[in-house]
């Protein structure tokens, strides 16, 4: 069984929900993403969860250094770790580099090769 939850480094986008662009190209993959709403990463997540994954390079050096030592062991990066086969070590932004049913299929092959 895999719990999974998402959080952000920052906490500017807080309660909101996904952008429209995403929901749409969520949705034409089959995958609600409606009920979803944005958080910022908590001290205590480091604790409760046995990994910690970040979607790019510049989150998980942020992540590195906000975890606590005896949690470090848990910080991952999504691409480069599990889906080495895109060729990505960072999750583009969608909201930057558009092409978000093209960032979908990358975290979802992200997110298939971490539950493999």
């Amino acid at each position: 069984r895999v719990l999974s939850a998402s959080a952000g480094t920052g906490g500017h986008f807080a309660g909101d929900p996904a952008m429209p662009d995403m929901l749409r190209a969520a949705r034409a993959k089959g995958v609600d993403m409606s009920a979803h709403r944005a958080k910022q990463v908590a001290k205590q997540d480091f604790a409760k969860y046995d990994l910690v994954v970040a979607m790019d390079s510049d989150n998980l050096r942020d992540l590195e250094s906000v975890c606590p030592q005896e949690h470090k062991h848990k910080l991952r990066l999504l691409l480069r770790d599990y889906a080495p086969e895109t060729g990505l070590s960072d999750t583009p932004d969608p909201y930057y580099v558009g092409g978000h049913s093209q960032v979908f299929d990358a975290i979802r092959a992200g997110v298939e090769g971490l539950v493999r």
